[in-house]
This record gives C-alpha cells, sequence and structure tokens, in this order.
C-alpha cells in the first residue's frame, strides 16, 4: 500500500526525508543543511532527480526550513514581510551556507551529461571537490551571523518602553553624530549608506566628487579607492555599527561579506523592529532613531589610550544616565570609537565640533588623563554647568 502511494512520487519522498532532518532537534542549524546538501546532491548523483528538478526542491524546502520552521523565534516574530525574508534568506545561503559552490558543482554535473567520457570524468571530478569544498564551508562557518533572537537580547534589556528621552539628550546624540554621520537624523527612513537619503547629503556627494576627481587624475587609484569607499570605517552609519557589533559572531576579517551583512540588515532588522515595535508597544515611536543611538552607546566599544570599554556607556560613571554625560567626557569616549588617542592636535583636527560644542581643551586632556588613571568620566562638571 505504502509502495503504491510513493510510486512515482519521488518528490514527496524527498520533502519527507528532509522534513526529518530539518525535525531531529540535536542537529545544529548548519549540520541540517549540509544533510539537505548531501541529500539533494545525492539525488542527481544517483539520477533519482534531474539537476533541474532538485535544485528547484533544494530553494522550496531550505527557503521554507530558514524563514518559517526556524528555531530563531524572535525572527519569526519580528521579520515577518516577504521581501526582508528573502533578502534573509538569500544572505544566510551564499554567506553562510555557501550555496555557490552547491551551484558549481551543480553546473559541472549538467554539463558532465553533454560531453564524452574524458571529459564527462573531469567535470564530475570537479563537480565533487566544488560540492565537498561547499559542504566543509557549511560545517565551518568561516563568517557566522547570530541569531535575531541573540540580536534582540540587548534590546530586550534596554526596551523602548522604559526608554526615556529628554532634551538634554539631543546635545549628546549630537555631538556622537557629529563624529559618525552627521545624516543620521536627517535620514527618516533609511539606516544605511547605500541610500539616496544617505547619498543625497551634501557632504557625502563632495566626498564622491573628491574621490571621482583623484580616480580621473590617477586612473590606477581606481581599486583602491573603491575598496576604501566600501570598506572605510567612516562608511558605516551608527546602524551599521550596531548591527556590525550586535550580530558578527566570528569572521570579522571578512570585510566584503560583514560590509554586505551591515548593509542588508540594518535595513530589514532595523525595519522590522520599529514596524514590531508599532504593533506592540503601546508608546509612541516618536523617538526612535533617538532609542537606536542609546543602544549604540550601550554595546559599541570604544578605546581610551590602552584601555578597552565594552559598552561605550561603561567608561561613564552613570552608564544610563546618557542625558548629563560631560560633554568634554563625550569627546574623549568619541575619539575612542576610531581608537583616536587624545592630543591637542587631535583636538585642532576637530576644532570644528569643539567650538560648536563649546567645549575646553583643557578639560578634555584632564578627563583623558584621569581616565588612563583608572577613573570613570563623571557627569558634568560644574565647570561645564558655568560655561
Amino acid at each position: 500500500m505504502t509502495t503504491e502511494l510513493f510510486s512515482g512520487n519521488i518528490l514527496i519522498i524527498y520533502a519527507i526525508s528532509v522534513m526529518a532532518i530539518i525535525c531531529y532537534s540535536n542537529f545544529e542549524e548548519n549540520q541540517r543543511m549540509f544533510l539537505i546538501y548531501l541529500l539533494t546532491y545525492g539525488t542527481v548523483l544517483l539520477k533519482v532527480l534531474t539537476w533541474q528538478k532538485a535544485f528547484l526542491m533544494l530553494g522550496i524546502v531550505s527557503f521554507v526550513f530558514l524563514e518559517y520552521l526556524s528555531g530563531d523565534k524572535r525572527k519569526l516574530e519580528i521579520i515577518t514581510r516577504l521581501d526582508y525574508k528573502v533578502c534573509d534568506y538569500l544572505f544566510l545561503m551564499f554567506f553562510q551556507f555557501h550555496l555557490f559552490f552547491f551551484l558549481v558543482a551543480m553546473c559541472f554535473f549538467a554539463i558532465r551529461e553533454c560531453t564524452d567520457r574524458v571529459y564527462s570524468n573531469i567535470f564530475m571530478v570537479v563537480s565533487g571537490v566544488a560540492f565537498v569544498t561547499g559542504e566543509h564551508l557549511t560545517i565551518t562557518q568561516p563568517f557566522k551571523v547570530k541569531t535575531i533572537s541573540s540580536v534582540m537580547s540587548t534590546f530586550d534589556r534596554h526596551p523602548y518602553y522604559l526608554f526615556s528621552y529628554e532634551d538634554n539628550m539631543k546635545s549628546r546624540f549630537d555631538m556622537l553624530c557629529a563624529f559618525e554621520d552627521r545624516t543620521f537624523f536627517r535620514r527618516s527612513k533609511s539606516y544605511s549608506s547605500l541610500s539616496m537619503e544617505y547619498l543625497r547629503e551634501g557632504e557625502v556627494k563632495k566626498k564622491a566628487f573628491m574621490c571621482i576627481r583623484k580616480t580621473i587624475r590617477h586612473p590606477k587609484e581606481l581599486l583602491k579607492q573603491l575598496k576604501y569607499q566600501l570598506l572605510g570605517r567612516g562608511h558605516s552609519t551608527p546602524e551599521m555599527q550596531l548591527i556590525r557589533t550586535l550580530g558578527v559572531e566570528r569572521g570579522y576579517e571578512h570585510r566584503y561579506v560583514r560590509k554586505i551583512y551591515e548593509l542588508v540588515y540594518s535595513k530589514i532588522f532595523l525595519s522590522s523592529l520599529y514596524n514590531y515595535y508599532r504593533g506592540n508597544s503601546g508608546k509612541g515611536l516618536t523617538h526612535y532613531r533617538e532609542y537606536l543611538l542609546y543602544i549604540y552607546v550601550q554595546s559599541v566599544l570604544t578605546r581610551i589610550g590602552n584601555k578597552r570599554f565594552s559598552p561605550f556607556s561603561s567608561v561613564f560613571e552613570k552608564p544610563k544616565d546618557v542625558a548629563n554625560w560631560s560633554m568634554d567626557g563625550l569627546f574623549v569616549a568619541c575619539l575612542g570609537l576610531s581608537f583616536r588617542r587624545v592630543s591637542y592636535p587631535m583636538i585642532e583636527r576637530y576644532h570644528s565640533i569643539v567650538e560648536e560644542f563649546g567645549l575646553s581643551s583643557g578639560r578634555i586632556m584632564s578627563i583623558d588623563h584621569d581616565v588612563a588613571k583608572g577613573r570613570k568620566i563623571p557627569n558634568v562638571s560644574m565647570a561645564e554647568l558655568v560655561h
């Protein structure tokens, strides 16, 4: 009876086999994908399925597995838009589960069927090598991102409904943006440097024009300029830095993949988080962008002298009292975001910020000296209040 039911329906048998792999709870996600690849390649190798059907089935079952049957419960709650799910799926498949090598293996296997015996064996070997390489990388995962549940744990420690925006926070956040990204508050709907809102800004246009002019004068500098524009720290928005800090588990040195991760997930995660809060929070989202900066200072790392402070806020005596942080102390901490040391030449380099916020070079140097001795940065000093 069972034989008759499944006779000629190998696709059903394939789907049931995949479901058995997915439902086996002792396997990690990468181990399940390893077995799904192995099962799919095996069906093609044994001519149970054509490579076209096998690839189609792989796409369907892997999408359902990663986006609808995932063990990452918070992802299922937060990332609900279909286009965001597709973006998440494609990133995971190509950069964490190395689908490219499986595609190469399938392509050479397909070419093998159209060639004579000598070349057929060569293509079979190439296909096998590509498949084994992909399987190895799927298990070892040189670049791995954290689950959305893990990323959300930071936001859950500082939930939006407990975030109380104060007017004094504005000057602190403005200074942070003066160092990191002056377009931050002028961008209402985007979170990355790959957006029209970001590119429309005057200073960004100026940088682009200077880059183009330099490339025209020195064509050999093109690749160098492209690499700098794509990978340079100054071209990551605070949102991208936040996603990188919270989301990258290992493989930080894989800069191209990491940058793609920042660009993709700063959009799909932070947009989804906004919609999630809007639908589940009884509090309005008037200060969502300020909230992101608050999470930023409670997450990223800064370095002052030879000391590292993680998170950024831990260098202050009262980490959560952002509204009353010392402005001169904040200048010192912001310099540390890019691992710059405090010195009079460095202060002069940022003289526009010093003047804009009415800072004191003497107080900045004094605070840097105190932090070097192991002291925390106090809240607003009397000297600052008088100023």
